[in-house]
Formats: C-alpha cells, sequence, structure tokens
C-alpha cells in the first residue's frame, strides 16, 4: 500500500514541479488516466474509474429506504430490496 501512495505523491510532486518551473508535464497515455492511484487497478472509462474510486472512499450514492444500507449500484439495492426486504 505504501508503494502506491509513494507513486501518487511522486507524480503529484512532479506535476507541481512542472508548473512551477514552467517546463510542460509530459502527458500521460489514456491507460495512466484510467488507473486508480490507491490500488492501480485500470479501469476501460472514465465512469468506472470514477464508481471504483468511490468504492475507496466509501461513498455511496443509493440508499435503502427502509434500512439505510448504501450501495454504489442501483441494481444491487433493487437485489437487496427484493431479497432482504
Amino acid at each position: 500500500m505504501k508503494l502506491n501512495v509513494n507513486l501518487y505523491l511522486f507524480y503529484q510532486v512532479s506535476h507541481a514541479m512542472a508548473h512551477s518551473t514552467g517546463v510542460p508535464q509530459p502527458s500521460l497515455d489514456d491507460k495512466a488516466d484510467l488507473t486508480c492511484y490507491i490500488c492501480l487497478k485500470s479501469s476501460s472509462n472514465k465512469s468506472n474509474l470514477k464508481r471504483h474510486l468511490r468504492l475507496h472512499k466509501g461513498q455511496y450514492t443509493n440508499y435503502c429506504v427502509t434500512c439505510g444500507k448504501g450501495f454504489m449500484d442501483l441494481t444491487k439495492l433493487k437485489y437487496h430490496q427484493l431479497s432482504k426486504h
């Protein structure tokens, strides 16, 4: 886990240094742009990466009105409601 954080911090520092010195930041390829900075999992598109990052942050967008349990996917919420309540 520490290695992943160090890689992310290195990217952040090098990006900041490039801005402060006026040296253009080398562009990342599309695959690198779609890689999770926490676990390095690559995603096929930007929305999948955003959903994946919510998993690490514990952010849920759908909640059960009966018990309040949170879900990232609406389909998982519907399954929960049908099977549990």
